[in-house]
């Protein structure tokens, strides 16, 4: 049935266009939610800083940061609690966001978030367990 489909909208009346192929870079969002050792100040700035494309700007996300206990934040976004962040504009996030990825490894995914005053950024979001983490409602570090 899914190959039947012609591109017409359905019954909701909803219309989305069709992408092909790999995400063209300069469609990203161009801007990183930092909350843990990747904030200015912070062990991993370094990596950021050379692809800031201006100063960085203070924020809150909602969402719950953990202590991981490894020497590391874990942030789960969405809910009710508010995690200080710095929000970083990128010169060339394409360039950046491969050492990001690889640097942040597997128990996070970056994601596109929106914020409350509409911005769009990638954030990276923890997605193992958080069972046994403390909450830390002052953000990092602890």
């Amino acid at each position: 049935e899914a190959r039947m489909l012609d591109g017409e909208p359905g019954e909701d009346r909803l219309d989305a266009p069709t992408v092909h192929g790999a995400p063209n870079p300069d469609d990203w969002p161009a801007a990183l939610l930092a909350y843990g050792l990747l904030m200015p100040t912070q062990p991993s700035w370094s990596l950021v800083a050379p692809h800031a494309g201006g100063p960085p700007r203070r924020m809150h996300v909602a969402g719950t940061l953990y202590d991981t206990g490894l020497g590391w934040p874990a942030l789960v976004p969405g809910g009710r609690g508010e995690v200080p962040a710095a929000l970083v504009p990128l010169r060339d996030p394409a360039r950046l966001l491969p050492v990001l990825d690889e640097y942040e490894g597997p128990d996070y995914r970056r994601v596109r978030h929106t914020l409350a005053d509409g911005t769009v950024c990638w954030v990276y979001a923890w997605v193992r367990s958080t069972v046994g983490f403390r909450e830390l409602p002052g953000g990092w570090p602890p």
